[in-house]
């Protein structure tokens, strides 16, 4: 089964016209205001258990959404096609985090183009799969060598390590499963299922990535230390890039 793609978006009227389309409001955790909006939430009917809301209006919501920097990041459909509730309020990607953000709507883009090809495209399947590599393979490495690294050595605790450490693994596994769909014939049926399986990995990782991932580099780094990150990552992204060219 697909998984939904995850968005993010800064816009005002894109975020409240997705949440007027499933019945949600403006809302905070309640004693997490000190003066002004708290922790912001979108609150649909039936929320609460475990947690207490208190409405806001919209324009409270954005003043802090945007004095804070951040994005809101949402899926339109749920695996099933159902209109999708789920959403999170994060930082808004700064520096690295922008670039990765941007290549990673790049990777999706070609995953959907290889899900949509037939057997008979066999050509188009086999460049699709050359511009996947060229995306994805300098992309992860970037991240490990530059990125993951950081956040690594400012982590604080055995929680943020974690988060790391499943960047790291989820690679490896995106990489094997690359590697399985390079040996497939792309006319035949097992290459449409090992890319499936790849798809659904990718899909599952930048969701991750950019849901928890993101909101750890900018704790741990700041806006500053993720704009000193893009230098670095662009050269390892150029190198890697020419080693499989």
């Amino acid at each position: 089964m697909a998984m939904s793609t995850a968005h993010i978006t800064t816009d005002h009227g894109k975020i409240q016209e997705w949440a007027r389309q499933r019945g949600g409001k403006p809302a905070e955790v309640e004693g997490t205001g000190d003066g002004g909006p708290g922790v912001l939430r979108i609150q649909f009917a039936g929320d609460g258990e475990g947690q207490s809301l208190k409405p806001i209006r919209w324009p409270s919501l954005f003043r802090k959404f945007d004095e804070k920097g951040l994005g809101f990041l949402y899926q339109e459909t749920t695996e099933t096609g159902e209109p999708s509730r789920f959403c999170k309020f994060i930082y808004a990607p700064r520096g690295v985090l922008a670039r990765l953000l941007s290549e990673h709507e790049d990777v999706r883009q070609t995953l959907e183009a290889m899900a949509g090809s037939t057997s008979r495209a066999s050509r188009k399947r086999g460049r699709l799969l050359e511009s996947l590599k060229k995306d994805l393979l300098p992309h992860m490495a970037g991240e490990e060598q530059v990125v993951y690294k950081a956040v690594r050595k400012a982590c604080r605790n055995d929680r943020q390590i974690q988060t790391v450490l499943e960047g790291y693994e989820e690679h490896r596994h995106a990489r094997r499963a690359l590697q399985r769909l390079e040996r497939a014939d792309p006319s035949s049926a097992e290459w449409s299922t090992r890319q499936k399986v790849l798809k659904e990995l990718l899909e599952h990782h930048i969701a991750d990535e950019e849901s928890e991932f993101f909101d750890l580099a900018y704790e741990l780094l700041g806006a500053d230390g993720l704009e000193e990150l893009q230098a670095g990552y662009s050269a390892k992204e150029q190198s890697k890039l020419a080693a499989i060219s």
